[in-house]
């Protein structure tokens, strides 16, 4: 986790420790799905407890064996009248109900889940890795099918109507839109910040969502503080941050409680965001 000390976290973390805040923030991963089951990311994971139709206070429980979604609050009936029916967790748009783990099968289906882990893994929970925000809340939105992304933009909307106060997008590339564009400004409008990855092509070209208005474009720098040789470098980019360079990368989980090395502005732009 050469990351951390990188950026001065213990440092930071002597001023202020995300859970130690007067109110609760939710960082929202717009991305390829979450495994929300992982053993280092469950107990941040946000809960739509305006969906707990049984009241027990939780829409996720143990059943004795796993993580499961609370049997008592999936009910057919969209009881926050946010037009999502039972999304407990935040919401798949691949399969169009409230369970955002990745889609089976998906070859970039780990991605979600592994800046999940750099924004929101569970720090000081003696497992694994530990990521910056020590301990905020974590909303999982699946938007991507085989690394298409058709849902992209739902995705900021939902997250930004149902809590968010914080939406990370690793992924881009898209060309300019104005629909886009106001996606990002309603969003922002209502409170969010928005960050995006900046791109991993070593260029200065356009890279959308991370060049519109209001978005924080994040680039990637190696352990030396230099850019990586693949992150994007235009008048856009706001802040740099580690992502992985010739050293190995950034290691975060992934899906089946494992943790394993990416490189990318796919992962400065959740340690931003954390």
């Amino acid at each position: 986790l050469q990351h951390l000390p990188q950026i001065f976290a213990e440092e930071a973390w002597a001023i202020h420790k995300g859970e130690a805040g007067s109110e609760e923030i939710i960082i929202a991963i717009v991305d390829t799905g979450i495994d929300w089951e992982h053993e280092d990311l469950q107990s941040n994971v946000w809960q739509n407890l305006l969906e707990d139709a049984d009241g027990d206070g939780h829409t996720k429980e143990f059943d004795g064996t796993q993580w499961v979604l609370d049997p008592g609050d999936i009910n057919g009936v969209d009881d926050d009248l946010n037009g999502f029916t039972d999304d407990l967790l935040g919401w798949n748009f691949i399969t169009n109900n409230g369970d955002p783990n990745p889609i089976p099968g998906n070859p970039v289906g780990s991605h979600g889940t592994h800046c999940a882990g750099i924004s929101n893994g569970a720090t000081d929970n003696g497992k694994g890795i530990a990521s910056i925000s020590w301990n905020l809340g974590l909303m999982g939105i699946c938007t991507d099918e085989n690394n298409t992304l058709p849902f992209a933009w739902d995705g900021i909307i939902y997250a930004a109507e149902n809590g968010a106060d914080i939406i990370s997008n690793s992924w881009g590339g898209f060309p300019y839109s104005m629909a886009d564009q106001e996606v990002v400004t309603y969003a922002t409008g209502l409170g969010c910040i928005v960050l995006a990855a900046a791109g991993n092509s070593n260029n200065a070209d356009l890279f959308y969502p991370a060049d519109y208005q209001d978005v924080i474009s994040v680039a990637s720098v190696s352990v030396d503080d230099t850019k990586t040789g693949y992150s994007n470098y235009n008048l856009a980019v706001d802040i740099a941050a580690p992502g992985g360079g010739s050293e190995g990368g950034i290691l975060s989980t992934v899906p089946g409680n494992e943790y394993e090395l990416f490189s990318g502005t796919s992962m400065a732009c959740p340690l931003v965001a954390g």
